[in-house]
């Protein structure tokens, strides 16, 4: 049966650091790509389109002006830590609450709007993923 996963020889890699793996055993991981929003951002026809959003919309911030200080946070974000996160410690210290990721994005997004940074929201809430 064949692998079902690309090669690595055909996505661009990301490793954290080129020390001894921090398991202790095997290579450094790896993270793999096919697409880059810093890549994205580089294409004029996004930048284009976005001022177009800007007019339309009386937005302020274009983060086209500086897509270097941008995109490159939103690749690390997407690729995601090669490692595994616990929530005992949280819980030991005694956090118990719970905030719905989609209604906290579109507080968020709204927010944004708010400052002149996005277009409006095209619903008025999020549905709630629960």
């Amino acid at each position: 049966m064949r692998n079902p996963q690309p090669s690595f020889r055909s996505l661009g890699t990301s490793s954290l650091t080129d020390a001894a793996s921090r398991r202790s055993y095997g290579p450094p991981s790896k993270s793999g790509f096919s697409f880059t929003l810093s890549a994205w951002a580089a294409d004029p026809a996004n930048a284009a389109a976005w001022r177009e959003l800007m007019a339309q919309h009386g937005l302020t911030h274009d983060p086209f002006a500086d897509a270097a200080a941008h995109f490159p946070f939103g690749d690390a974000a997407a690729w995601g830590l090669p490692v595994a996160l616990s929530m005992n410690k949280a819980r030991y210290f005694g956090w118990t609450g719970f905030v719905d990721t989609m209604q906290s994005l579109h507080a968020a997004y709204a927010e944004m709007n708010a400052l002149g940074m996005l277009p409006p929201m095209v619903v008025a809430e999020a549905e709630p993923l629960v």
